[in-house]
């Protein structure tokens, strides 16, 4: 026979309830149970289902805080907000109290549990087990509180007016006062002279005056924990604040923010909800607070973030491996949602893919933006699982071609022979996006470029000096790289079966403006440099020098389609690779190296089909091969009289004719050593305030000369 359910005792409701309010029944409260409970506490039927909740998670020694409790009933933090203010209730009622709770990781955790008295009248089912006072009590209780506190907030408003008064002390009265002055005019309209002082002080309005005041001295009282940083329920529970009240303020919180006054961390969780914020009042202005300075200083206003600063904090998270990747998914997630207003991040989660999916694509795509046109699948599963098995069997999926970016053509796999790991790169599907985001990937790379990737804007304009036969080759280079003959040129050499690309060596002795001139005609044609660094090619590890060349040119035809003018491959000093094959020692393994290498750098131009600049000290030294693959062939000579009178004219303009006619006949200079006279000259202009004259200007030229004298042998003196 069932025993009736009021005769029961109250413990054993308790576990009842605790046990029936899982998986979010809260606002079931058809419970026959929870009405004996409610009807035995004298309490309404949530209160008496949370005090339930609670009583019972303390006597398992499971005590729950405030976000344990809304999850235990699956409520989010929002969703639960109106039921905090039930708890609060029982917190003044002294039914519950807030304790401080060491967890196993050595975290405190602020939980709920029953008061030592109540507790006692609850375990031996005592009736009227809370105690709570009748309506009147609580009345005539209230009426004494306000009263006392009236009478309290007169005397120190007294203390205060009389005379001149510290910003400390102005704060300390606002903070002492604060939930009088909320309960009496929580608009502040007409405030106390102390957050009008605060206000005037801080050029703020008096409510954020009042806002500043509250979280400097929360910070204060909580410097001995751990943080001290005031969060959402700080404040509500301070001021006795509804928290719907509180979110109306959020306007006001996020002015005293963009301002610099205050200060938000929230755990990386990167969110703009007042709910999840932890703030402080920014140093320089609890320095002026402290020290009376007659003005407040000059803060930073914390600039609008950017779709870089975004991806920055973007990447923070997905590198953050504090949390499980089933914590760290919802985090970024998040995070997305909460930028929406920034019009990639709102194009990607408009395409409705899988969780797992959109953070990849962003990780991809931001990646692109920081000139990393290729990324290890492998790296990115490292940040996103902690467990090897999952990693190895995504990377097993997308070798397969199993995976949905795949399918709908976002990214594409990279060829290559590794069985642990993929290389990704976006497709132009995805690329068009970034583009239609209005984020052109040629020029930006948060902040940056890519190392080897020189924008044509960024080149400064030079004049250059050649003799006559030199500027009409290059003349005629610069022609043909202008748009719209580039293109009628790349047409008619189709039509002809010809190969489409524009290839050009220049050769002659160092310091000549070889370098300088692909430069300049990159500046003339606005077409971008992918500038290749040959010491670089070479590797020592078997094999991998001959990838290195290939992935020079996937990687220019990657740029090529991504570049609005076909930009400019350039091996500066080619010498290493353009040099003669060696046929001689064909069994070394460093000769046979550079022997592919050359193999593959042929074959690709062969078939070239965009724009090549190669430059070498050792013209004698190329390999016959090379020459005709290579339309445009131009030797750059030293700098006769007249182009070297030309040069000291540019780099020195204060010298007067007579110098610069001595300067030119006497020394046999290129431009290059013509610049480094020029620096020292600018050099000692700087240093000791004049102008060096020609007599210094000649000793700095035999300098430049490298003439040695006999050197004297180091040793003992013989006696």
């Amino acid at each position: 026979m069932n025993t009736p359910i009021k005769s029961k005792k109250l413990l054993t409701l308790f576990a009842c309830l605790y046990e029936q309010s899982k998986n979010g029944k809260l606002q079931n409260l058809e419970f026959v149970e929870l009405e004996a409970v409610a009807e035995m506490l004298v309490l309404d039927k949530e209160s008496a289902l949370l005090l339930s909740i609670i009583c019972y998670a303390q006597i398992i020694e499971e005590p729950l805080s405030l976000k344990g409790i809304s999850s235990y009933l699956g409520l989010s933090l929002p969703e639960f907000l109106p039921y905090k203010e039930l708890i609060d209730d029982l917190v003044t009622l002294k039914i519950i109290k807030r304790n401080v709770y060491l967890t196993e990781s050595g975290k405190s955790l602020r939980c709920y549990q029953i008061e030592a008295g109540i507790m006692d009248n609850l375990l031996h089912n005592q009736s009227n087990p809370l105690s709570i006072k009748t309506k009147v009590e609580e009345d005539d209780y209230d009426t004494k509180k306000n009263a006392q506190e009236k009478e309290e907030a007169k005397e120190i408003i007294k203390e205060a007016s009389s005379g001149s008064i510290s910003l400390l002390r102005k704060n300390r009265i606002v903070f002492s006062l604060a939930k009088s002055l909320f309960a009496e005019d929580a608009s502040f309209q007409n405030p106390i002279i102390q957050i009008k002082d605060l206000s005037d002080y801080l050029s703020v309005t008096p409510r954020q005056a009042f806002i500043v005041s509250v979280v400097f001295g929360l910070s204060i009282a909580k410097a001995k924990r751990r943080s001290n940083r005031v969060d959402f329920s700080d404040f509500c529970d301070y001021l006795n604040m509804s928290p719907f009240v509180l979110l109306e303020w959020q306007p006001d919180f996020e002015d005293l923010m963009k301002r610099g006054f205050l200060h938000n961390d929230d755990g990386r969780l990167k969110k703009k909800s007042l709910i999840y914020m932890e703030l402080e009042v920014d140093m320089q202005v609890v320095r002026a607070f402290t020290n009376n300075e007659a003005q407040c200083p000059q803060l930073i206003i914390i600039t609008p973030p950017t779709i870089f600063s975004v991806f920055d904090d973007f990447q923070e998270l997905v590198g953050d491996n504090s949390s499980n990747s089933v914590m760290k998914e919802g985090v970024i997630l998040d995070f997305l949602e909460s930028n929406k207003e920034f019009p990639l991040i709102n194009a990607v989660l408009d395409l409705k893919l899988e969780n797992e999916d959109t953070i990849l694509l962003l990780y991809i795509m931001n990646k692109l933006i920081d000139g990393d046109d290729k990324v290890s699948y492998r790296g990115y599963l490292r940040h996103m699982y902690d467990k090897s098995g999952i990693r190895m069997k995504k990377i097993s999926m997308m070798h397969q071609g199993n995976n949905e970016l795949l399918t709908l053509d976002m990214i594409e796999k990279v060829m290559n022979d590794m069985l642990y790991d993929v290389e990704l790169m976006l497709t132009d599907k995805s690329v068009n996006i970034l583009k239609d985001s209005g984020i052109d990937i040629t020029t930006c790379s948060s902040g940056g470029k890519n190392k080897n990737q020189i924008h044509h804007a960024d080149i400064a304009k030079k004049p250059l000096f050649f003799n006559e036969q030199e500027a009409k080759q290059i003349e005629n280079i610069q022609s043909a790289l202008q748009e719209d003959k580039f293109k009628d040129l790349q047409d008619c050499l189709k039509q002809k079966n010809l190969v489409t690309g524009i290839t050009a060596l220049f050769y002659g002795a160092p310091g000549t403006g070889k370098t300088e001139s692909v430069y300049q005609i990159a500046k003339a044609t606005q077409r971008n440099i992918m500038k290749i660094d040959i010491s670089q090619t070479n590797s020592m590890w078997f094999g991998e020098s001959e990838k290195i060349i290939k992935k020079i040119f996937t990687d220019y035809e990657t740029y090529r389609k991504r570049s609005e003018l076909c930009p400019i491959l350039f091996f500066n000093e080619g010498d290493g690779i353009l040099s003669k094959r060696n046929e001689q020692n064909v069994r070394s393994n460093s000769a046979a190296t550079e022997n592919r290498m050359q193999n593959i750098l042929l074959e690709e131009l062969e078939r070239f089909s965009g724009i090549f600049f190669a430059t070498t000290n050792l013209a004698n030294n190329l390999d016959r091969a090379f020459e005709r693959r290579l339309l445009f062939k131009v030797e750059f000579h030293k700098p006769g009289l007249e182009q070297k009178k030309s040069i000291w004219r540019n780099k020195l303009p204060l010298l007067d004719t007579m110098a610069i006619d001595v300067l030119a006949q006497q020394y046999d200079f290129s431009g290059g050593q013509i610049d480094n006279i020029a620096r020292k000259n600018h050099l000692i202009e700087i240093i000791e305030g004049r102008t060096p004259n020609l007599e210094e200007l000649l000793a700095f030229c035999d300098q430049e000369r490298l003439h040695y004298t006999q050197r004297k042998e180091i040793g003992f003196l013989s006696c």
